[in-house]
């Protein structure tokens, strides 16, 4: 069928018939996958998931009309009205939503949703694996990721506030995820899509672009250190500073978004990790007190280095679950990255007294590396001619190599060799340790 490939639009009649045809020849639905305008990895013999996968993307045609598909998600075929709902996510305009908030309750089954399974290699399997799934379970894959939990019956209290709302953080969530196509590092190929995203941002007032930035930012962040994938590190710093540090104190505090329509709309936590990361360029010592007040530690103590020892006394009373050994290892690179050698003393002595298993030191060596301290090299010699410098994981001796080569600045570090003794040979023989 050949509708698709005509450049005008369709009538009516005519994206009924195209979604019918594309469920005529769609054995399954990749639905993870199409929300994330992500192909699927194929592991079918006959390449059947890549196949399907094609036929699916018929759905982004852009002759497919905004206000017919709105009309088909009163459809009789619930496959049709399932593949309407994903037509209207390629369009990625706000009719999208009331169209899944009408049909999340509906239970009609629709076509099985396909899923690659985890931890699977190079084996190719004889059929997909495929999962039942119904119109309403279609609904959720989007509306999830716009906030809905589902446990609010009454789905125009929830769309009420964010109806033409432009100040709506997650919208603009839903289109960037889709603009990098859901990964956790940023391909060549979608660099053009997230220039367009980003672009779309200028219009926007600045402080909701500021919050914008925020509350994409853990996205970046997962590492723990800034990539410049939507904006440079200065630009992020420079958008956050427009809000202002008692505009930012505030968010910390209780979650409000000054100067939104609706400040308390989008999840709390979007854009903390951000803030505490930079305080030092985001705050003032007449901030620190309040910081301190959080227990945002780290934070206390970057805004007023003088700070930093009852920041670390404080947080050693109360980071003592074994859970907490990442926010325990930032507290201790803050401590020696701010402190004098006592406080060196006392890091380095967290640093192997603290079990050895869980990540921690990882931690404790990446801050270090974020935080460059001016003392690094002292830091580092430390931790080398320390007696438990030889049991220390292999991992973390080479994340130390690592840190060293960076803060010399001699040009690009070697290679990264996973390689205890060679690196501990390293180590020895750059701060003369026998």
């Amino acid at each position: 069928m050949l509708l698709l490939l005509c450049p005008a639009h369709m009538q009516a009649g005519e994206t009924e018939d195209a979604l019918k045809s594309i469920k005529s020849r769609l054995p399954f639905i990749s639905t993870g996958e199409f929300y994330f305008r992500r192909e699927p990895r194929d592991y079918t013999q006959g390449n059947q998931v890549t196949a399907a996968w094609k036929i699916l993307t018929e759905l982004q045609a852009q002759q497919l009309v905004t206000a017919d598909l709105l009309q088909l998600t009163a459809h009789a075929d619930p496959d049709v009205r399932a593949l309407t709902l994903l037509a209207l996510l390629t369009k990625e305009t706000p009719e999208l939503v009331p169209a899944c908030l009408k049909l999340v309750t509906d239970q009609a089954a629709v076509l099985p949703r396909e899923e690659r399974p985890s931890g699977m290699s190079g084996e190719r399997l004889d059929q997909p694996i495929t999962y039942p799934q119904t119109v309403g379970d279609v609904a959720r894959v989007i509306l999830y990721r716009l906030g809905w939990l589902g446990n609010d019956p009454d789905t125009e209290a929830w769309w009420a506030p964010r109806k033409d709302n432009a100040d709506w953080l997650a919208w603009y969530k839903l289109r960037y995820e889709r603009a990098v196509k859901g990964y956790g590092f940023l391909q060549d190929t979608e660099r053009p899509d997230l220039r367009r995203f980003m672009d779309s941002l200028e219009v926007l007032p600045r402080a909701t672009r500021a919050w914008v930035l925020l509350y994409l930012v853990d996205d970046v962040m997962l590492p723990d250190y800034w990539q410049d994938w939507f904006a440079k590190e200065a630009e992020m710093i420079a958008a956050a500073r427009e809000l202002g540090p008692e505009a930012l104190l505030e968010f910390m505090r209780s979650g409000k978004r000054g100067g939104l329509r609706l400040p308390e709309l989008d999840k709390p936590e979007n854009g903390r990790r951000f803030i505490i990361k930079y305080a030092a360029q985001l705050f003032t010592p007449a901030h620190a007190e309040e910081l301190l007040k959080l227990k945002l530690y780290t934070a206390a103590a970057d805004a007023d280095p003088s700070l930093v020892r009852r920041a670390v006394d404080a947080a050693t009373k109360d980071l003592v679950a074994n859970y907490q050994n990442f926010d325990r290892a930032l507290v201790m690179a803050a401590l020696a990255t701010l402190g004098d050698v006592a406080d060196r003393d006392r890091a380095v002595k967290w640093f192997y007294d603290e079990p050895n298993v869980g990540g921690a030191q990882t931690a404790f060596i990446h801050d270090l590396e974020f935080r460059k301290p001016k003392e690094w090299r002292d830091i580092a010699r430390r931790l080398v001619e320390h007696p438990s410098f030889e049991r220390l994981r292999s991992l973390d001796v080479m994340y130390l190599s690592i840190l060293v080569d960076i803060m010399e600045g001699n040009g690009p570090p070697p290679p990264a060799r996973d390689d205890a003794a060679y690196n501990r040979k390293r180590l020895r023989e750059k701060f003369n340790v026998k």
